[in-house]
Order: C-alpha cells, then structure tokens, then sequence
C-alpha cells in the first residue's frame, strides 16, 4: 500500500532519541523520507542508508589516564576534540574521566609532593639518635620520567625534579605535554589551559618551543636529551607523586629529630621535629596557603563541580521535559487534548441531532398540513 509505515517511523524516532540522550545530534530529512544524523558538529553518523561509527579508545600520549572519541567511517578514523561531543551522558563521562579525575588527581598530588619536598628537606637538616644526619623521610618526591607516546620512533630522556622547598611551592596541578620540534628545540604545553611555555612565561601560540636541556618553570627543573622530531611525551609530576609517595625510613633510630650541629654534647634534643611540625603552618602553596591547607583547592574544587553537575542535570532535564511535551504536541497523541477534542466532537454530535429532530419535527408537521 501507500500508507505510512507509522509503527517504524515511531520507533525510528525513538531511537534516535535514545541516541541523543548519550550525545548531543542533529537530524535533518531528505526528500525520500531518510532522516540523516549528524554529531559533534557535523560528522555524518549516518547519512542516507550508510552508518558510521563512534568509538572510544586510550589517548596515545597518557596511557590509560585519559579517553579519546573518535568517528570511524570505513577505513577512516578522526580523533574528536572533547569540546565538539556537546551533551549527552557520553559528554559527562569524557569530562569526568579526562578532567574531573585527572585534575583531582593532579590537585591532592601537589599536596602530596610539596609535603614530601618540605618534609625531606627539614628532616635532612637535623640528626638521627646515633648522630647521624638525616636522610629523606618519604619516597616519591622525583625525580619524574616523561612517559612517550605510543606513535614514537625515538628514545629521549625526559626528567623533571622538585629542588628545594621553595620550588615546590611554585608546584602546579598540572601535565605538561612536550613534544620536539627538532633535535633540540621542544613545544611544552599546559594541560590545565592548553598554553605553551616560551621560556619566561605561558602563552597561547604553539608556535613558541624553548631549547632543549636544563630549564625551570612552575617549580620545576626539567631536563631532555636525544630528542627525535615529532616524538612527544607526557609529564605528570603531581599525578605520579600521588602514587608513589611511601615511608622511606622503618627505623625510629633513623628519625632526625634533633637539630644539626648538637646543641652541647645532647644528640636527641627534639628541635628539628619541632620545625618538621611547624611546616603545617609554612605558606607553602604560592606564598599564600599553608600546608596543613594545601588540600581545600582539592576538595573545593570537586564540591563546587559536584553542585555545577546537579544543577547541569536538573536544568537539562527540564529541558528534556518540555521538548518533549512540545514533539508530543506536534507529532504524538496528548491524551488530555484527545479527550478535550472528544467532547467537542460529542457537543457537536448532540447538536447535530437535535437539530435534525427539530428539521424532522418540522417536515413532518408541513407533511400532515397537505393531508
């Protein structure tokens, strides 16, 4: 026949709207009935009777910290920059696991390294209870190995440390992505802003790479060597030291409590664990927050992204709600509407006839007046 395949046509639609409540789309009908779906921008998920594919697979340059998107059509596959999925729950995962996660982790990180910096470097300014002096109290404050990205043809050395306690309060919750240009030049670029390092500050252009071998910036001393043109890295400081920072000394004896050189001939007189104790207060973090507070920017951050989401939701869902009503209003069935409409149609049904009875009344009276 030549009617309209209703009961397809609806489940097409539902379809697609269950679609677009993982990623944001667009639709757009042909003139043969086809309805093509587009998304993050303007990739044809499908056009006309081809489909594509979306699939999700581990950034090259992070290993498994963070997720990549890509459209798959054929043979070929595109990366999808994270700001062009839009919405759906597709959206709330990509940024929960590539910026939620990693910035926490990044964030109670630099606490963790800063902590570990200060802490070392006190307890190696006093002496043990055998007179001996202090050597580090924690592991994992560095030195930090650039992990390569799984595309490289090269084998550079790439390592960063933390020297003293004033670089570490300079520390930032941050990667940092560097990748040659030549055999002596690097582009380094900041993953919290995307801007690059030129040597004496951070800037917008990638245009700008700084010479290869010492250099300091943000707290710390980086160092590369036998680098290979397009080779990139990924340098996680504060994420690394999260995971690695553990109790280098077992032995109480070891624990350099006293202060250096002895006061008189007494080897445990406690001072240096007192300056050790006092480093809570030691604004540590850009000169401004001490250490024992260097953890509420951390939890600060993932309360106030935590109410940003519920509020997201809640106005998402309103939406969703009246965009709803509105299709359903345009092309479903409002059983409220039905049932109003039902009743006019029986108003008009029940003055239809009582006015056909009254028509009838009179035809027959006209009818008995020619007997």
């Amino acid at each position: 026949g030549t009617g309209q395949p209703n009961d397809l046509l609806d489940q097409r639609d539902r379809l697609i709207a269950q679609l677009g409540e993982k990623i944001q789309v667009t639709t757009l009908e042909a003139d043969d009935g086809t309805v093509s779906v587009f998304v993050a921008g303007s990739q044809p998920l499908v056009l006309g009777n081809q489909a594509a594919q979306l699939q999700v697979v581990r950034a090259d340059l992070d290993g498994d910290r963070r997720v990549q998107l890509q459209f798959k059509q054929g043979n070929s596959v595109a990366d999808i920059p994270q700001a062009f999925i839009g919405g759906g729950s597709l959206k709330g995962l990509v940024d929960f696991i590539n910026d939620d996660i990693t910035r926490t982790q990044a964030e109670l990180g630099r606490v963790a390294l800063a902590m570990a910096v200060a802490l070392n470097e006190q307890h190696q300014n006093g002496r043990d209870l055998q007179g001996n002096l202090g050597t580090p109290l924690l592991l994992g404050s560095g030195p930090f190995s650039g992990v390569g990205a799984v595309t490289n043809s090269g084998s550079a050395t790439v390592t960063a440390t933390v020297a003293n306690v004033n670089d570490a309060g300079a520390l930032r919750p941050d990667d940092y992505w560097l990748t040659f240009v030549s055999a002596t030049t690097v582009t380094i670029q900041r993953s919290s802003d995307g801007h690059y390092w030129d040597g004496t500050g951070w800037v917008p252009s990638a245009a700008s790479a700084v010479p290869v071998g010492p250099g300091v910036f943000e707290g710390l001393t980086l160092t590369l060597s036998g680098g290979t043109v397009g080779d990139r890295y990924a340098l996680r400081p504060a994420a690394t030291a999260l995971g690695t920072i553990a109790l280098a000394i077992d032995d109480p004896v070891k624990l350099a409590a006293a202060s250096n050189p002895p006061v008189g001939n007494v080897q445990f007189d406690g001072s240096n664990a007192r300056a050790i104790m006092k480093l809570r207060d030691k604004l540590l973090f850009d000169g401004v927050t001490p250490l024992s507070d260097g953890y509420v920017a951390a939890f600060s951050r993932v309360a106030s992204r935590v109410n940003q989401a519920k509020t997201s939701s809640e106005f998402s869902q309103a939406q969703a709600r009246d965009a709803e009503q509105r299709r359903a209003n345009e092309a479903g069935v409002n059983l409220d509407e039905e049932a109003a409409r039902l009743l006019q149609f029986q108003q008009a049904y029940q003055a239809s006839a009582k006015y056909l009875q009254t028509v009838q009344s009179i035809f027959d009276t006209l009818l008995s007046t020619f007997r």
